[in-house]
C-alpha cells in the first residue's frame, strides 16, 4: 500500500475516531480503512490505535507518530503550494530555439508584444536550423519546421506551410522549364542543408507523396541565403 495514504488515513482516524467516519469521507469500505491502519502498524512493528467495539484511541506510540504524521502532511501541502504556482505565474526566464529565418520572420517582431504583456518573463532565444536536445541544452520549448523524429516529448502542432519548386525567370530561359518533377534530376538545385533529407524532394503526384532525388553545386544552410542564392 501507498504509505503516505496510509498516514493520511490515519491521521483522519485519529481525528474522526471511527473507521467508519472516515471510510465514509473519503468513498471507501471501513475494511479499507483497517488494512491501512494495519499495514502501518505492521510496518512500524508497533499497535498505533487501541481498538474497542465502541471506540478508537491512538496508543502512545499512536499519539507521537500522528504529531510527526501531521506536521510532515502540513509540510508536503505547502511544498506542493509552492511549486503549483509555477503553472500559473508568468515570470522567470524561458529558453527557446527556433529556426533562424522563421523567428527573423514571425518571432522577433511578435516579442515586443509579448513582453508588454509578460514584463516579468524573460527570454533566452537561440536561432539555429539544427534539431536541437531540448533536455542536454536546457531548452524549455523549441520549434521545428518539418516532420519530428520519434521522441518523448510533447509535441503540438501549430501551422502549416506549402513547399513549392521555383527557379528565377533567367535560369529558366536560359536552362529551360522541367515538365515534370522527375526532370529536376537534370538541373543545378541549391539544397537545403538543414533539411532531415536535404536531396530528396517531395512532391504530391498522382500516387499521393513521391520523392525525387536532386543535386547541384551550391549547398546551403539558412532558407534565407537559399532564396538569394535562388534569386542569382
Amino acid at each position: 500500500m501507498d504509505v503516505l495514504t496510509s498516514m493520511v488515513i490515519f491521521c483522519r482516524v485519529v481525528e474522526k475516531g471511527s473507521f467508519s467516519a472516515v471510510a465514509s469521507e473519503r468513498d471507501m469500505s471501513p475494511s479499507s480503512v483497517s488494512k491501512h491502519i494495519t499495514a502501518l502498524e505492521k510496518r512500524l512493528g508497533t499497535q498505533l490505535l487501541g481498538r474497542t467495539t465502541r471506540q478508537l484511541n491512538p496508543t502512545d506510540a499512536g499519539c507521537e507518530y500522528y504529531n510527526y504524521c501531521n506536521q510532515m502532511l502540513e509540510e508536503l501541502s505547502e511544498v506542493e503550494a509552492s511549486v503549483n504556482r509555477y503553472q500559473f505565474e508568468t515570470s522567470g526566464t524561458l529558453h527557446l530555439s527556433i529556426p533562424v529565418t522563421f523567428g527573423e520572420l514571425h518571432i522577433i517582431p511578435a516579442l515586443w508584444m509579448f513582453h508588454e504583456k509578460y514584463p516579468d518573463m524573460n527570454i533566452d532565444l537561440t536561432m539555429d536550423d539544427r534539431e536541437v536536445d531540448l533536455v542536454r541544452e536546457g531548452v524549455d520549448l523549441a520549434i521545428q519546421i518539418g516532420p519530428l523524429a520519434d521522441s518523448s516529448m510533447i509535441a503540438r502542432k501549430i501551422g502549416s506551410t506549402e513547399r513549392l519548386f521555383v527557379a528565377s525567370p533567367e535560369y529558366l530561359a536560359k536552362h529551360g522549364e522541367p515538365e515534370t518533377p522527375t526532370e529536376l534530376k537534370q538541373h543545378n538545385c541549391v539544397v537545403l542543408s538543414s533539411m532531415m533529407a536535404p536531396d530528396e524532394w517531395q512532391y504530391t503526384g498522382p500516387k499521393g507523396k513521391e520523392k525525387v532525388q536532386v543535386s547541384g553545386n551550391l549547398t546551403v544552410n539558412n532558407p534565407a541565403a537559399l532564396r538569394e542564392a535562388v534569386l542569382a
